[in-house]
């Protein structure tokens, strides 16, 4: 599960506490990056938790590059960034979600 604008986390917790097996935190802003790792270390969940303190389109980038995958892609950008991530963040996001046979 990769939780693109993490916020607080809340998304891919949940994700976490219904089956997913991992989740990739994404968030840029350095508080709500805080937030998360407290969240996570609060609900003990460091071995299936991976937090990026990043921009959405490098980390999608990034993930293309190094060919990880992933079965489902929570992607809610600031309202203020919409239109600018729309245009590149859902190919991105295409390439990174894994194809189910």
């Amino acid at each position: 599960f990769l939780d693109l604008f993490a916020g607080s986390g809340a998304m891919g917790i949940e994700a976490l506490s219904r089956g997913a097996a991992k989740t990739t935190f994404v968030e840029r802003d350095r508080t709500s990056y805080r937030t998360i790792e407290k969240n996570i270390e609060k609900l003990d969940l460091k071995s299936v938790s991976i937090i990026l303190c990043e921009e959405a389109l490098r980390a999608l980038s990034f993930f293309h590059r190094t060919g990880q995958k992933f079965d489902l892609i929570f992607l809610d950008p600031p309202y203020a960034d919409i239109s600018t991530l729309s245009q590149d963040a859902l190919p991105l996001s295409a390439q990174a979600v894994k194809a189910l046979d």
